[in-house]
Formats: C-alpha cells, sequence, structure tokens
C-alpha cells in the first residue's frame, strides 16, 4: 500500500512539472509577442531594462525551480541513485543552466550579462529544492 501511495506521489510532482513548464513557456512566448509587436523605442527601452520584478525574473525563477526538480525526480526516483547524490545534481544542472544561458546572452545575444538574473537563478534553485524535494522526504 505504501509503494501505490508513494507512485502517487510521484505522479502528482510529476504533473505539478509539466503544469509549471507549460505555464513558463506560454508566459516566455507571450511575452515574446509583446516585445516584439511593439516597434516603439521606447517602450523596446522600457522592456529590455533589468529590473528585479518582471517577465524575465519569472522565468528564470520558474526554470531553475522546475529544472531542479525535474532533474531530481528523474536522477533519483526513476534512475534509482542515492538522495544525497541527486540532489547535488539537481542543483548543479540548474546551476549550469543559469550560468550557461546568461554565457549565451552576454556573448551571441548580446544583451548582456545579468547578475539579477543570476541571483534569481538562484532563488529559483532554492525552492524548487524546497518543493520539489525537501516536501516529498
Amino acid at each position: 500500500m505504501e509503494k501505490k501511495l508513494l507512485k502517487v506521489r510521484n505522479v502528482i510532482y510529476s504533473i505539478l512539472l509539466i503544469i509549471l513548464l507549460t505555464v513558463t513557456l506560454i508566459i516566455d512566448a507571450s511575452a515574446k509577442d509583446i516585445t516584439y509587436s511593439n516597434n516603439k523605442k521606447e517602450e523596446l527601452k522600457i522592456d529590455n531594462a533589468d529590473s528585479w520584478f518582471g517577465v524575465d525574473k519569472f522565468l528564470h525563477f520558474a526554470a531553475s525551480a522546475s529544472i531542479t526538480g525535474l532533474s531530481y525526480h528523474c536522477y533519483h526516483c526513476q534512475f534509482n541513485n542515492p538522495q544525497k547524490n541527486s540532489i547535488y545534481f539537481s542543483v548543479s544542472i540548474a546551476g549550469v543552466c543559469g550560468i550557461g544561458k546568461e554565457f549565451i546572452d552576454k556573448n551571441y545575444r548580446k544583451t548582456g550579462w545579468s547578475w539579477k538574473d543570476i541571483a534569481v537563478d538562484g532563488v529559483g534553485i532554492v525552492a524548487g529544492y524546497l518543493l520539489f524535494i525537501e516536501l516529498k522526504k
């Protein structure tokens, strides 16, 4: 009975992760439509400002939390690796993704490196750890 309950909980966590990723992608797509449909220079300057509160920061937060939870679930629950190693793996994967995104922004997209994005990625990793790993114990 306990194994069945554990499987149901894993399915619920997987569904929540999929919903979170879907919402993130929908918001990302709608934000890009707003940004590129406006041709006014003033609005683009406001949109490109690196503020602490905006769609970009929410996307960084949601993506980091989702990557942390999803990679932990895959590495620990699906592949039966030890919990401690799975935590290190999931946090590392999310951190590398955030730093890689900023590297691409700086070198290829020419939008520049954002320490605020890195900070929000860190908060997202902590939130993903607490929501998808600690609450699951």
